[in-house]
């Protein structure tokens, strides 16, 4: 459970400082979390409609150290990091796209997420 924790809870992080650093005027901020579990697998979805990660973002954005937020942010460019090594302990994986915003999928085999 404290892996489950650190995965949604760092993307969580992530999906809330993506919306509010790009507060458009007249455009609600949105962050969703969904859960499926299919017959093997735990899928995990968070999607928000913050400014996205394309390019070099979305090829370095699990590298310790990598960070789009401003070089006096705290904490910066560990959380998925972090993210990244829970997933792969669970033997799972993970994806991340650009779809107005920001989208991460999380994919867990049942049996690992379950401990």
């Amino acid at each position: 459970p404290s892996d489950l924790v650190t995965i949604v809870g760092n993307l969580l992080d992530n999906a809330f400082d993506a919306v509010n650093a790009a507060a458009a005027p007249g455009r609600d901020k949105e962050v969703s979390v969904d859960f499926l579990s299919t017959a093997d697998r735990l899928w995990i979805e968070v999607r928000d409609n913050g400014p996205g990660l394309s390019g070099e973002a979305l090829h370095k954005a699990f590298d310790l150290g990598y960070s789009t937020k401003p070089a006096h942010a705290q904490g910066r460019g560990i959380g998925l990091a972090l993210v990244r090594q829970a997933v792969r302990r669970l033997q799972g994986e993970i994806t991340v796209e650009y779809d107005d915003g920001t989208v991460f999928t999380v994919g867990l085999p049942l049996a690992e997420a379950a401990r």
